[in-house]
């Protein structure tokens, strides 16, 4: 049986447009302006717990609403690191840099910390969306070292894209963490009553 050339070419085509697309691994994109700090003697400590997500937003594929109701968690665009694990790590250099009341550090058993308040940070958002804009929201609470909670706030953050593709997603994802940074620092800025 003899097919035609354009049947040949269609074909031809449309396999060679099948071929499996190159995975792509992403990164928040550095902190600007953020100067390497050290500790000073004597500054209170803040005990920054992981910060908590939907396990949807931790498989490891970006998340990207195609409607209200809809997402999908992409195949071939990847976390190079897991968000959770990023988001820590960029909230305590952030808050490092951008506020002088406290020491954040990450929960370590090595450390006397039964005098130190706790920040809780619980993302429910950290997505792409159909408007094309990323969003990032959840809430911060925290955690006084005799149990009570000295603060707590919901936070809400839309960033519009640059472009299209999962590049300008992150880099998007990566400024509504930095405002995220900045407002958490302006409330720890003013220090919470003593827990001793």
């Amino acid at each position: 049986m003899k097919y035609p050339a354009s049947v040949l070419l269609t074909l031809l085509l449309t396999a060679c447009s099948s071929a499996p697309q190159p995975t792509q691994y992403y990164l928040l994109k550095p902190q600007a302006d953020t100067v390497a700090t050290a500790y000073v003697a004597g500054k209170p400590l803040l005990i920054m717990a992981p910060v908590t997500m939907d396990s949807l937003l931790t498989q490891g594929g970006i998340l990207y609403k195609t409607s209200d109701n809809e997402a999908v968690v992409a195949k071939q665009n990847l976390w190079a690191q897991s968000p959770d694990s990023q988001l820590t790590n960029r909230i305590v250099t952030g808050l490092r840099a951008s506020q002088q009341h406290y020491w954040p550090v990450t929960n370590m058993p090595e450390l006397a910390t039964t005098q130190a308040p706790t920040l809780l940070v619980d993302v429910q958002a950290f997505n792409g969306d159909y408007r094309g804009e990323a969003i990032l929201s959840g809430e911060w609470s925290l955690i006084g070292a005799d149990g009570r909670l000295l603060d707590s706030h919901p936070f809400s953050y839309r960033e519009p894209l640059a472009s299209e593709g999962y590049s300008a997603l992150v880099d998007a994802l990566s400024t509504a963490s930095d405002k995220l940074i900045t407002d958490l620092a302006r409330k720890l800025a003013r220090g919470y009553p003593s827990q001793q």
